[in-house]
């Protein structure tokens, strides 16, 4: 599996401030060590009992998508702050780094050409 990556940036959800701190830049994915990381993250993520979907085009979620590649750091604000209303109501969530990755998979089909005689 090839994975190339696109954009990523990270916000910080940080529970004693109250509100996520989002990034106005976006991680450089000429270093060697970031597109590491965020590529073994992704390869954990797509296993085969990874459950995938479909987004519903008009839904909130898919009329987000539909911009992340022409303003992918407006697109992950407004994501991770969707996510942030459903994930502060928990009293026993934790502080975390929240990745948002734009990427491509490549799948590499393997196989043998029959032999002719």
């Amino acid at each position: 599996m090839d994975i190339y990556l696109k954009r990523a940036i990270l916000h910080i959800i940080d529970r004693e401030a109250g509100d996520p701190v989002y990034s106005q830049v976006e991680l450089d994915l000429t270093t060697e060590y970031i597109r590491d990381y965020l590529t073994k993250k992704i390869q954990k993520l797509s296993t085969a009992q990874t459950k995938t979907g479909v987004l519903v085009e008009n839904s909130t979620i898919g009329q987000l998508a539909n911009v992340a590649e022409s303003d992918f750091t407006q697109f992950s604000e407004h994501f991770v702050a969707r996510w942030y209303d459903t994930y502060h109501q928990s009293e026993d969530a934790p502080s975390a780094d929240v990745f948002i990755v734009l990427y491509e998979i490549y799948q590499q089909v393997f196989g043998r050409l029959p032999a002719i005689r």
